[in-house]
């Protein structure tokens, strides 16, 4: 928002925040700005002295709103880059949805979920441009119809369930490049439209798409009914552990050592959601602890052993990075991979970057940590596959291509 003549502050240590502001288009929308800063010029000349220019987080046009709880509807329809080469196979696979260029096409796949339903689009289209040009594309897009109306956090969480399975399934960054969110006819001016409009995730002129091969197809899966409805089951299981893995993926920022330690948080917090074994039941590891604490005389002693105790009944992080790492082994079969030195590489270079203590024998840096970094997250992908309904024969064909690109088959 750039405001002329200003009153607000424009001195470089000012600060000033906008929670809320209200306004309409020369079009008749009305639109809700919100959590806007202050940003203060490079330099204060004549000409700015007065301008202030505040950025907001988020635009609902619309209707005025006075919080984006307020913000609700049944049906939110938006496109996300990468979904195109998702539904057609990427580049080198087989299309879940059929659609060409060389005529007016359209499919879709609807899949009913707990919460409504998930419509997947693609369509071919021909548009004349001129008496000279038609221009042809493929397009994709998604639709959620919701049983309830939700507000606008809900539904943010749902569409980027959907855009990381795009992320996921290419290994690449992606952003939302559209949302319309509509509400019951007469819920605003619009009869309920709302479009939503934030910065992009990741930088649309950075984002390529084109890639290597898809990690998961879905048109190679069996039930990619089951696949999909899965994949929103997995993301509300694994909670807040879930951001490490694609943060991992699409920062280009983040650097490898970094990268590792998001994915052994990740490696731990999966096994213990999904396949955590801990030594002895809750009810015996509860009387072991009572009786070696009951075995301390002294209250401060109890104290500084108490919370290493109450936690001792648990898997170490070699154990849970070992038994990820065999079942990935167990499936594909033609990597070769050694689990032992891979389980000892990880420990020892995640010690290594957290304690800085003895410096393990397998420690890896440089070429061989980025190495490391590959192998791990092929181990994290290869089980979320299986733990997605996929047996070991299919998530060997998915993964086929990536391992024989990495020369690992």
């Amino acid at each position: 928002m750039h405001l002329l003549e200003s009153p607000l502050p424009a001195g470089p240590m000012d600060a000033f925040h906008v929670d809320i502001l209200h306004g309409e288009s020369l079009g008749g929308w009305p639109w809700s700005l919100f959590d806007g800063e202050l940003v203060v010029p490079r330099s204060i000349t004549p000409s700015n002295a007065r301008t202030a220019d505040i950025v907001f987080e988020t635009l609902i046009r619309g209707g005025h709103f006075t919080d984006l709880e307020s913000v609700t509807g049944t049906i939110a329809r938006f496109a996300v880059h990468g979904l195109r080469e998702l539904l057609r196979g990427g580049d080198f696979g087989e299309p879940l949805l059929s659609v060409t260029v060389d005529e007016e096409s359209h499919d879709q796949l609807i899949v009913e979920m707990p919460w409504g339903s998930l419509q997947l689009v693609a369509e071919g289209t021909q548009t004349q441009w001129s008496r000279d040009e038609t221009r042809m594309a493929v397009r994709a897009h998604a639709q959620m119809q919701f049983g309830n109306a939700l507000p606008l956090s809900a539904v943010d969480a749902l569409v980027e369930t959907l855009r990381d399975l795009v992320i996921f399934a290419r290994t690449r960054p992606s952003h939302l490049t559209g949302l319309m969110l509509l509400g019951e006819a007469g819920a605003a001016e619009r009869a309920g439209e709302f479009r939503v409009i934030r910065q992009p995730e990741s930088n649309p002129q950075e984002t390529r798409t084109s890639g290597p091969p898809l990690i998961l197809n879905p048109a190679m899966v069996p039930d990619v009914y089951a696949l999909i409805r899965a994949w929103f089951g997995l993301r509300e299981k694994l909670g807040p552990v879930w951001r490490l893995l694609f943060t991992a993926t699409v920062n280009p920022w983040l650097m490898p050592e970094s990268q590792l330690l998001n994915l052994t948080g990740f490696a731990e917090g999966y096994h213990r959601t999904l396949h955590d074994e801990p030594p002895l039941s809750d009810d015996d590891a509860a009387t072991s602890v009572q009786a070696m604490l009951a075995a301390l005389n002294d209250e401060r002693d109890r104290d500084v052993f108490r919370g290493a105790l109450v936690h001792a009944n648990s898997q170490s992080q070699r154990a849970r990075v070992r038994w990820l790492a065999r079942r990935a082994a167990a499936a594909l079969t033609e990597w070769g991979l050694d689990v032992a030195r891979l389980t000892s590489e990880i420990v020892d270079t995640r010690n290594w970057l957290t304690h800085w203590g003895e410096r393990g024998q397998y420690v890896c840096e440089g070429n061989e940590l980025t190495r490391l970094i590959s192998q791990l997250y092929f181990v994290l992908a290869t089980n979320i596959l299986l733990d997605l309904g996929l047996d070991e024969e299919n998530v060997a064909a998915q993964l086929a291509l990536r391992m024989r690109l990495m020369d690992w088959s």
